[in-house]
């Protein structure tokens, strides 16, 4: 047993720190280690304990989740029978493998004792959060000339951040601890420079202290005194060598001059053209993400690439993965605390999905998806 206990230590340290914190994309980027590798790794620590748990997995297995979930990648191929144009098969390829491994650690994690889980989501948030301090020290080159730790992307750093940050508070009881996260979590995220991530932080902590209904003379604050400070601090990075002028005045404007903004509307007004032409297995997996989509980049929101890739069955059967999700959330024998943690992070997925079309090509998603539903029906048992 304290052989086993030893391995789930070891295992949960390797995934939080090298897959969740995006150290393998790194190592990838830099060094030319293939990511697949250290994926498969993390695969096959959760497949064998998995194993190693399966009468466990099965009284915990939530079957409308799971059933949900693969009638979705089921019918999502669908479309590509009916396409009228050459679609890639390797986004759809890439997707099943994050799908696949994400529902595996996500199951591993859930399956173990709280103290494990616990562990494993503050070891998460200690990953991102290290990523920007690496940077920030210099140890990490900035991809562009934003601080990004060791994602090569700065929103996909953001968005792990304040998720791991929510799932985290429910790691420790002592209130001082959790203010302690909100304020690292929030100090991190403000050097990602990601308006986005930022702002679903803000809000999803005010959900969070909403949920929990305990110790607002404490955390609302603290909220409170975020927001307060929070034009302090761009006055402080507005001087930041390593940001250029140009770089920051972009960064803080919010109008819509800016080009992050005019080219978020304008795919915005194209997505709703495409979606008039209505189908019902939609154009494809990664449609959005081809030559045929005639723009650069894809939607900027999951909402509108599921729409348009797997059509109105799909989109359909995402909301009620979404809504079983939540649905499990609340019904479940967790604590407040606890359920007040899982429901702010579920927000920030539903906030953070206006802004954002990568839930498919990342393991955030997935992961959070299995995690949640079989950590809820194993507090059942």
């Amino acid at each position: 047993m304290d052989l086993i206990n030893s391995y789930n230590k070891i295992a949960l340290s390797f995934i939080a720190f090298f897959i969740f914190s995006g150290f393998y994309e790194y190592f990838y980027r830099v060094y030319g280690v293939s990511s697949l590798i250290i994926l498969t790794a993390a695969a096959a620590l959760a497949v064998f304990y998995i194993f190693y748990k399966f009468p466990t997995f099965l009284k915990s297995t939530p079957t409308n989740i799971v059933g949900l979930v693969f009638c979705f990648f089921a019918f999502a191929p669908m479309s590509l029978i009916y396409a009228e144009y050459y679609l890639d098969l390797g986004y759809l390829f890439q997707t099943i493998q994050y799908f696949a491994l994400g529902a595996a650690i996500g199951i591993y994690i859930a399956l173990n004792k709280k103290s494990d889980v616990k562990f494993f989501l503050f070891l998460s948030l200690l990953g991102c959060i290290s990523g920007v301090v690496l940077t920030l020290l210099g140890f990490i080159d900035l991809t562009y000339l934003r601080v990004t730790g060791f994602y090569n992307n700065a929103n996909f750093m953001a968005l792990h951040l304040s998720l791991f940050g929510l799932l985290s508070l429910m790691s420790f009881k002592n209130v001082f601890f959790k203010a302690l996260i909100i304020f690292l979590t929030t100090l991190m995220l403000f050097f990602t420079f990601s308006r986005s991530g930022m702002a679903c932080w803000l809000v999803c902590l005010i959900v969070y202290v909403i949920a929990s209904t305990k110790n607002l003379r404490i955390i609302l604050p603290l909220i409170v005194l975020g927001l307060i400070f929070i034009p302090l601090f761009l006055n402080f990075a507005t001087n930041a060598d390593y940001l250029s002028e140009g770089l920051v005045n972009d960064r803080l404007n919010i109008s819509f001059s800016n080009k992050s903004f005019a080219e978020r509307v304008y795919l915005l007004e194209k997505s709703f053209e495409v979606i008039e032409e209505f189908k019902i297995f939609g154009y494809g997996p990664g449609y959005t993400f081809s030559p045929n989509w005639g723009f650069r980049v894809s939607t900027h929101n999951i909402f509108l690439l599921v729409f348009i890739e797997y059509g109105i069955l799909g989109f359909s059967l995402f909301l009620l993965i979404l809504l079983s999700t939540f649905i499990n959330i609340t019904s479940s024998n967790l604590s407040t605390d606890e359920r007040a943690s899982l429901i702010a992070a579920f927000s920030f997925l539903i906030m953070q999905g206006f802004f954002s079309h990568n839930f498919f090509d990342a393991l955030f998603f997935f992961f959070y998806i299995f995690f949640v539903n079989y950590f809820c029906k194993n507090q059942l048992r």
